[in-house]
């Protein structure tokens, strides 16, 4: 941060400078043609006729001061051009650097945290004759923070192939119901521990699409409600025909999307806040990757107000 501040100050200084520079600039010639013609008039009166003239016939001061007036303000204008779109880019650098530095962050600590879960919960099962029903209950959690661990890994490696152009869509025509329902219930392990997830599909709906995508999809949202709503809440999970598109939704009854930030929360690394003062786990990779593979599916998603409170993600794909 003491570097942006510097630089930001740095950048306004030479700013001022340059402004200043001009205005002299600006002054210096006024006042050098002012002197000139009272000299030239000068002149006139001393030399003898015939002489050559300092000054061209027809050249007045008032017409030179507008000469150097229309050629100062066009000057003044590629000048402020120059600076409104240099100021723009080193604020876009600035988020950028902000955003970076709060991504380390964040995945240093979404690293070490189911990391050191797991450490503990294997030194606990090496040091300790537990009982059975204490020994499933510790696996189950270092199995949760196993797949936590290895989603992230999966995100980070989808964000970099995104990237660098390197990212295929593999559809196969498959029966979506069925696979959303199956993803949910092997889900259930990381989402049901801590909230109430409520299945309504629709049967028998037929469509294109990448299994690893949709997986990413429904994962990416589900964390997502999970991580902004209060546990023990409902999380609704949607899969409906909707004329010639084929509806997913995902509800939350968490705090909800202020309607400003709406499509700010898909751009790459974007979270509200900081992350020394936010408390909710993440990356800021998980909403950016669900637009993306919503798009390569050639859907929409958008966000809307969940009622009484919360957020609703609403996808829609065309039904070929």
């Amino acid at each position: 941060m003491k570097a942006q501040t510097r630089i930001w100050w740095l950048f306004h200084l030479l700013v001022i400078y340059v402004f200043l520079q001009f205005s002299w600039w600006a002054y210096m010639l006024f006042d050098l043609n002012t002197l000139l013609f009272e000299q030239n008039d000068i002149l006139k009166q001393l030399k003898p006729p015939g002489s050559p003239a300092i000054i061209a016939e027809g050249e007045t001061l008032d017409k030179k001061l507008w000469m150097i007036v229309g050629e100062g303000s066009v000057f003044l204008f590629l000048l402020l051009i120059g600076v409104l779109y240099l100021h723009r880019v080193i604020r876009k650098e600035i988020a950028i650097a902000r955003q970076q530095k709060n991504f380390l962050m964040s995945v240093t600590h979404e690293f070490n945290s189911p990391l050191a879960s797991i450490k503990l919960a294997l030194q606990t099962l090496l040091r300790r004759n537990l009982p059975k029903e204490k020994n499933d209950k510790i696996l189950t959690n270092a199995l949760s923070e196993t797949e936590r661990l290895g989603g992230l890994v999966d995100n980070l490696l989808l964000a970099t192939r995104i990237e660098n152009s390197n990212y295929h869509l593999y559809r196969e025509s498959a029966d979506l119901s069925n696979f959303v329902s199956d993803f949910l219930e092997k889900s259930a392990l990381t989402v049901n521990a801590s909230h109430q997830v409520e299945l309504q599909v629709e049967p028998d709906i037929e469509f294109s699409f990448d299994s690893l995508a949709v997986a990413s999809i429904l994962s990416n949202l589900l964390e997502n409600a999970a991580k902004y709503s209060p546990k023990g809440s409902c999380i609704q999970v949607i899969l409906q025909k909707k004329g010639a598109e084929i509806a997913l939704k995902v509800a939350d009854e968490g705090q909800g999307i202020p309607s400003e930030e709406r499509q700010r929360v898909f751009d790459k690394f974007y979270r509200v806040g900081n992350e020394e003062t936010r408390n909710t786990k993440g990356t800021g990779l998980g909403l950016y990757l669900t637009r993306f593979l919503v798009s390569v599916h050639q859907g929409t998603i958008r966000i809307s107000d969940n009622n009484p409170r919360g957020t609703i993600f609403d996808l829609r794909f065309k039904n070929a």
